[in-house]
């Protein structure tokens, strides 16, 4: 081929493959192109932060809370309260559920947990579809149109309106906004066979979880969503469980259900809606300990079937009475002098105590509790047969039980008039442990704790002769044994008239002038428990020479008061006398005062019960006797009961 040709050819080649390319392109021009569709904002939401966590809890207004009725367990036959040592109500709990990336945990916690398990306790169904209860039928109707949790009040009170379908009417959906998804008119006729009976909240403290517990009943509660919640890293026999920490750091609330507690572990159980795969199976521990720090609002929610176990306390019939004293519910057994009493849970149990005639003294073993929340009195155990207990034989608690020095009036056996007995709030019984050593006359003693550990001594008392029985003993719960703390650092032959423990001091007070009192001159000693050093405080001069003083601990302040003259030792004294005043030591300050006077009836009190929880003190009981007497057949008992909030 010659040259001509091949370029002819070369020529034809390269004008076909232009031809077709300026054909394509055309084509491509013409053909007209569908966009890829760009999501609207209101397509795809970024995540809340709660739902980013999986939380979900709004907590109530603190004023609003306080307002919302209370429901208190009762206490059962024999005015026992029905509370054992272990409970564990998962195993007929669901399964635990997992809420998704939605903040819906409130709606699992009272829709789906509670309502299901009440349902499941009522009619015993196996749980299905047909029987699980819906968060979504909640949910949705409460959060405002955002997927930024709810109040679990909101979804009580939908619950005991509407009531709730089932998830097999309204199935669970934690996608991009099914949270605005509403109930369908057949979805609320259906949840109209499930609703509550009533709702309120229940106190914050370890009985009062306990007895709702103990009754089978869960409780709703708002938790600190802490590190420790997220991510669980401790643990307690082979479970994960939340200890207490310093200032917990948490950005949001969460909703949860307890359902069990155990008093070896010293914790609750807690049911969660992040899945089994996180913490036990779904579940986890929080110590006793943890509570009052990461548990902020608690609440019950009631079928009809147990609404007959619960007292409900109206918040507006509690007045506050800050800075004067308030009389409430009388004692509700015989009237009585030295009654002993002591502290458990905000509880204030009265044990003991006698009634002096000219003719016979009678010596009590009744014990009663009293709830300052309800304002009500429950009977418990009465001390072991032929024991007897007063108020100056030391008396003192270590967690959930009482060590008490109690003597055996029906016998002369040496080993009987210091026995100590243990008594366990819980179970409610008795029981015998190693005897305090004392050495002497058992009376006037101090009875306290500390860090785990209980004293007792100073006793002071023999027949008509004044001793100083001057060792304070530590008692050690864990191995039954006692051993020698230190002695007073003082020759003065004197009772102690008060004391009480405040920070790692223990104070006492006495007079300055012996007994009896030769000037009213009170003086106080500070016996540091962690250095073992005593030091002299302030004293003051009490113009009426009072002595057995009642005395407590409010506020990190030492009262004491009440009581009479010490010319009252005196058989037939002419000068006995009953005052009303209280004196207020502060050891910051290292300085006195005059406190708010006892309003209750008489001209005063000696040998009633004086005793403080956290927040208020109680003063009642005793006797008294007209002024500038001290005949026996002039006594007047009381079975009083009077509250001071500072």
């Amino acid at each position: 081929m010659n040259t001509q040709v091949r370029s002819t050819l070369w020529l034809f080649f390269w004008s076909v493959c232009i031809s077709a390319f300026l054909v394509q392109c055309k084509k491509a021009d013409d053909t007209p192109v569908t966009p890829t569709p760009v999501p609207t904002p209101t397509q795809v939401e970024p995540l809340t932060d709660v739902a980013k966590e999986k939380t979900g809890n709004q907590l109530v207004a603190q004023a609003e809370y306080d307002k919302i009725p209370l429901y208190i367990p009762v206490t059962k036959k024999g005015g026992r309260a029905a509370r054992i040592t272990n409970v564990d109500l998962s195993t007929d709990m669901p399964t635990v559920g997992d809420q998704g990336s939605q903040g819906s945990c409130t709606a699992w916690a009272t829709a789906y947990a509670l309502r299901s398990y009440l349902n499941f306790s009522e009619k015993k169904q196996t749980y299905s579809e047909e029987t699980l209860f819906s968060p979504s039928f909640i949910y949705n109707q409460i959060n405002g149109g955002k997927d930024e949790g709810s109040k679990i009040t909101d979804a009580l009170n939908t619950i005991v309106a509407q009531g709730v379908c089932t998830i097999k009417d309204m199935p669970y959906k934690a996608g991009n906004r099914d949270y605005l998804i509403q109930p369908t008119t057949e979805q609320k006729q259906k949840a109209t066979n499930y609703k509550l009976a009533s709702w309120g909240r229940t106190v914050i403290k370890t009985d009062y979880f306990q007895e709702a517990l103990s009754l089978k009943l869960p409780i709703i509660v708002g938790v600190k969503a802490t590190s420790e919640l997220l991510v669980p890293v401790q643990k307690s026999s082979g479970e994960f469980i939340i200890n207490k920490t310093d200032n917990p750091v948490f950005r949001n609330y969460h909703a949860m259900v307890v359902v069990g507690f155990d008093e070896t572990r010293q914790a609750f159980k807690l049911m969660n809606s992040w899945g089994k795969g996180w913490g036990n199976n779904g579940y986890i521990w929080m110590s006793y300990a943890a509570v009052p720090d990461l548990i902020t609002q608690a609440y019950v929610g009631l079928s009809s079937n147990v609404l007959s176990n619960f007292i409900v306390v109206d918040p507006s019939a509690i007045v506050n009475t800050s800075g004067q004293w308030t009389e409430r519910a009388t004692f509700p057994d015989t009237k009585r002098s030295r009654a002993a009493s002591f502290v458990i849970n905000d509880k204030v149990y009265v044990v003991g105590g006698e009634a002096i005639t000219p003719t016979a003294s009678t010596a009590f073993m009744s014990m009663w509790m009293y709830d300052p929340v309800t304002n009500g009195w429950a009977k418990r155990a009465d001390l072991p047969k032929g024991y007897v207990c007063y108020n100056d034989r030391g008396i003192f608690t270590i967690g959930q039980k009482a060590y008490a020095s109690l003597y055996n009036q029906s016998t002369v056996n040496a080993s009987d008039q210091y026995a100590l007995f243990e008594y366990d709030a819980v179970k409610d019984t008795w029981q015998r442990k190693n005897n305090f050593p004392a050495n002497n006359d058992f009376a006037y003693a101090v009875g306290f704790s500390y860090n785990g550990k209980g004293y007792m001594g100073f006793n002071s008392y023999a027949g008509t002769t004044w001793l100083q029985g001057r060792i304070l003993y530590e008692y050690d719960n864990q191995t039954d044994s006692w051993t020698k703390k230190t002695e007073l650092p003082f020759d003065i032959q004197a009772i102690i008239n008060a004391y009480g423990v405040i920070g790692d001091n223990l104070y006492i007070l006495i007079n300055g002038g012996g007994v009896p009192q030769k000037n009213g001159e009170k003086i106080i000693y500070a016996f540091n428990l962690k250095t073992n050093t005593w030091t002299k405080k302030a004293s003051f001069v009490d113009a009426l020479k009072t002595g057995f003083y009642v005395s407590f601990v409010l506020n990190s302040k030492l009262y004491c008061g009440l009581g009479a003259t010490l010319d009252y030792v005196k058989i037939n004294g002419s000068d006995t006398s009953y005052p009303n005043t209280f004196y207020v030591y502060d050891p910051i300050k290292d300085t006195w005062e005059i406190g708010k006077p006892f309003t209750g009836p008489g001209p005063g009190r000696l040998y009633g019960v004086g005793v403080a929880t956290s927040d208020r003190a109680f003063v009642g009981l005793g006797l008294s006797r007209p002024p500038y007497t001290s005949e026996l057949k002039d006594e007047i008992l009381y079975n009083d009961w009077w509250e001071f909030k500072p």
